[in-house]
């Protein structure tokens, strides 16, 4: 690299769909290298394991200073991808403080204004999704820009302010941990979806969008992302495509084009192209991450992290004295005591025009995000005294807890449902709250729902994995929600047999399994609907609803459930609070929000741990296993139960193609008397429930 300038260089690089460093290049003002990083099982059968040191020596080399847009991620590739260390890395983007790291306003600050920099050129080169035809020329390209961006007399200065990653400074075990979770995160956005088709329709009233269900709706958009959407008027067919001008209030959107209101006709599509940006709980573990390997941060002088990731003898420690009145957040549900004075922070989107019917016994807990006031004295009449808040674990992330977190300081955190955080998103809370918290507690079930994208990334991590604390765990074995029957099958079949039932119902017909014999699965979109099996169960509920029995349903699909609960509704049947996907009934409504503790906080004075009476199941499928080869999902939908289940299915698939799964297992340990058919159901009335 003789044509470097002024001991500066450009870097950037290709990751793999892993997120594996593939490619890294660097550059000057006037030559490029591009250099093809192989894991280290290629080198050694390559023969090639000493080409590679001339390259660390460059990048640790501490006189030459090396620029790169997300320089955390870089440098946390290297070391976790391939074991090498930088020294004099300069992180451009962190010279934006006011804009998001990954909005087009971050990559403007440090580039230059509209007058001498081309905004759609920096959105191609830097912001675009999907794979460029000549991918090395445009990483190429990012380098070259990054090494010309530092070498401008205006950005000198600055830069040698910003505090540098040097990560050859770094210990091992801690750079693990930082490299670890940069790329958990990474992986973790990338399966935020490009494209996101709306279930919506169109009004006449006020030329607006409705949005049906509230998995699929429109969202506000965000960074580069737009909102295309192809309708008939007139006779004919037209497409719209905009990022501005579109308004989201709750269901409803309209859009205005040149301060014009948009009539739309019959919508035949509508979708939103591009990918969201990060929330704010991922921006905040994203910028923890850089202030670690800028050294701004120590992570093992964290008490709370050291214990957790093993980072030094730190043990845990019980409290003998608590504090006079600690201020108690839980991340979750749980039945409280109705004296108790209880705050519920909740976010407009989720709240306002989707769900403020599971909120109507608690409407005076409620407190919404925008409604959160910005000065100690309001927010002080909003919490009425309130020590103990119930939040989501994202929400502890919004700038605007700040108030009440100075006037009541975050003492003990109880997170419930930890089995379904990935361990990195603890860090937000356990850096920003460091000064006031004492005492943290996990609450959860490892063998029921794991951390979002397991099923794509295996090795994601709870608190749970973590070999150190989980010796240290206490096991509830005793449950006294289920019936014998089925406690006894979920003991034998998921936790090895030490889960012991104490219950007063011991009769197998606790258990009943529906034949729908002409269900039959549809897809819709990547979803599944069963049109038979919703027949059967509103047929079902209307005895139950006869017998004064109570009741929820619960299915895999978000799609069923949406049907499910428009049909109760149509049929003039109580749905408000009815269906449940299984996901939302333990916790997470929405995977594309990535918030591992997205909640119903329903009646959490009466509805504890979303269980009922009497479960109705909708299995949906009859053809492929789907869900049914998730062993942790199938057993949080077979658990809900306090008197009674009934499952909805097609006998032919559960004893043959889905024999194997726990739904399957049930079904023969209970014997063929578990069966009732389903025409019997619709048409004689036959009961399902004793």
């Amino acid at each position: 690299m003789q044509s470097i300038e002024d001991g500066t260089i450009g870097l950037a690089s290709i990751y793999g769909s892993k997120g594996r460093m593939t490619t890294l290049v660097l550059s000057s003002l006037t030559q490029a290298l591009i250099v093809t990083l192989f894991s280290q099982g290629e080198r050694k059968s390559k023969g090639n394991k000493k080409t590679i040191s001339p390259l660390h020596d460059l990048l640790c080399n501490p006189n030459i200073m090396k620029s790169a847009f997300h320089m955390d991620k870089l440098s946390g590739a290297l070391f976790f991808d391939h074991e090498m260390r930088i020294s004099s890395g300069k992180d451009l983007l962190s010279l934006s403080t006011k804009e998001s790291r990954n909005s087009l306003a971050a990559f403007m600050a440090v580039l230059g204004d509209e007058s001498i920099v081309f905004k759609k050129a920096v959105i191609d080169i830097f912001l675009k999704e999907g794979s460029h035809q000549e991918k090395s020329k445009m990483v190429a390209l990012q380098a070259w820009v990054a090494c010309s961006a530092s070498l401008r007399p205006a950005m000198l200065p600055r830069l040698k302010k910003t505090a540098s990653i040097d990560t050859v400074a770094i210990e091992k075990q801690i750079l693990t941990v930082i490299s670890r979770t940069i790329r958990v995160m990474g992986r973790l956005i990338a399966l935020k979806p490009i494209r996101n088709k709306h279930n919506i329709e169109a009004t006449s009233v006020n030329n607006s969008i409705i949005s049906n269900r509230y998995k699929t709706k429109i969202s506000r958009l965000t960074g580069t992302q737009q909102l295309c959407i192809t309708f008939s008027r007139n006779g004919k067919t037209e497409h719209l495509r905009t990022s501005t001008g579109v308004h989201i209030t709750g269901r409803q959107t309209k859009i205005n084009i040149d301060g014009k209101r948009v009539p739309f006709g019959s919508i035949k599509s509508a979708e939103t192209v591009g990918r969201e940006e990060p929330t704010a709980a991922e921006a905040s573990r994203s910028d923890i991450m850089l202030l670690a390997l800028q050294k701004l941060i120590s992570l093992a002088k964290n008490p709370f992290v050291s214990s957790i990731w093993g980072l030094s003898n730190t043990t845990w420690t019980a409290n003998s004295k608590a504090p006079s009145s600690p201020t108690i957040f839980f991340p979750s549900k749980r039945k409280l005591n109705e004296s108790q004075s209880v705050a519920i922070i909740v976010s407009k989107d989720f709240h306002f025009d989707w769900h403020e019917h599971l909120y109507k016994k608690i409407e005076g807990n409620i407190i919404r995000s925008d409604n959160l006031s910005e000065d100690t004295v309001g927010v002080s009449r909003q919490l009425l005294g309130s020590r103990v808040i119930l939040c989501t674990l994202g929400m502890l992330s919004n700038p605007k807890l700040a108030t009440i977190t100075r006037l009541v300081p975050l003492q003990t955190v109880i997170f419930d449902e930890a089995s379904q955080i990935e361990i990195g998103d603890y860090f937000p809370v356990l850096v920003k709250f460091k000064s006031t918290l004492q005492k943290l507690v996990f609450i959860g079930d490892d063998k029921q729902l794991a951390p979002y994208g397991t099923s794509d990334i295996p090795d994601l991590e709870s608190i749970f994995e973590k070999s150190h604390l989980r010796e240290r765990a206490v096991f509830l074995d005793t449950q006294y929600r289920m019936p014998i029957p089925i406690g006894e099958f979920i003991s034998k079949n998921v936790y090895s047999g030490k889960l012991k039932s104490d219950h007063k119902i011991v009769n197998p017909s606790c258990c009943r399994f529906v034949d729908v014999s002409d269900g039959v699965e549809t897809s819709k979109g990547h979803s599944w609907t069963n049109e038979q099996e919703v027949k059967v169960i509103l047929e079902i509920a209307r005895q139950l609803m006869g017998c004064g029995k109570s009741f929820r349903i619960i299915t895999p699909y978000d799609a069923q459930r949406s049907l499910l609960e428009n049909c109760l509704k149509s049929a003039k049947l109580p749905w408000e609070n009815k269906c449940f996907n299984v996901d939302s009934f333990q916790g997470i409504e929405d995977h594309s929000l990535l918030c591992p503790l997205f909640l119903q906080l329903t009646d959490f004075l009466g509805f504890v741990g979303n269980e009922d009476d009497y479960i109705i199941i909708s299995l949906v499928r009859t053809a492929k296993l789907g869900f049914l080869i998730d062993t942790r999902r199938v057993n949080v939908m077979l658990t809900r139960c306090k008197m009674g289940m009934i499952i909805c299915t097609k006998r032919v698939f559960v004893e043959g193609a889905a024999a194997k799964t726990l739904a399957g297992k049930l079904q023969k340990s209970l014997g063929g008397s578990t069966w009732v058919n389903g025409k019997n159901v619709l048409h004689k009335h036959t009961k399902t429930f004793v």
